[in-house]
């Protein structure tokens, strides 16, 4: 499932996303709210969280790539609770599309 914005494309992650994942997370800034983020990010760290994110089940986990001018910048992660129909929603981005000032959250 593929969801547009008028900047932003949302899509499953695909196999050739490790070299944008790989950009964006190997950054001590980006990681520093991240515990979970080794640093360095390397190469075998973004394939493998590429691989994660297309393995996770779509109908309780779906795991965005979040797509500004055709380059992966962050993720949009929902966890769904399908017995009491609730959900959480939560994302990262890039560090370069922090703090833009034009009153985008991305």
């Amino acid at each position: 499932m593929n969801l547009r914005t008028a900047r932003l494309l949302l899509r499953p992650f695909r196999p050739d996303d490790v070299d944008d994942a790989l950009a964006y997370r190997d950054d001590s800034e980006f990681a520093r709210f991240l515990p979970n983020i080794p640093q360095p990010f390397t190469r075998r760290h973004a394939q493998a969280f590429v691989a994660r994110n297309m393995d996770e089940p779509w109908e309780s986990m779906p795991t965005f790539a979040v797509v500004f001018e055709d380059r992966v910048i962050g993720t949009v992660n929902l966890e769904i609770d399908t017995k009491t129909r609730t959900g959480d929603v939560s994302g990262c981005r890039a560090v370069p599309r922090w703090h833009l000032g034009d009153g985008t959250r991305w």
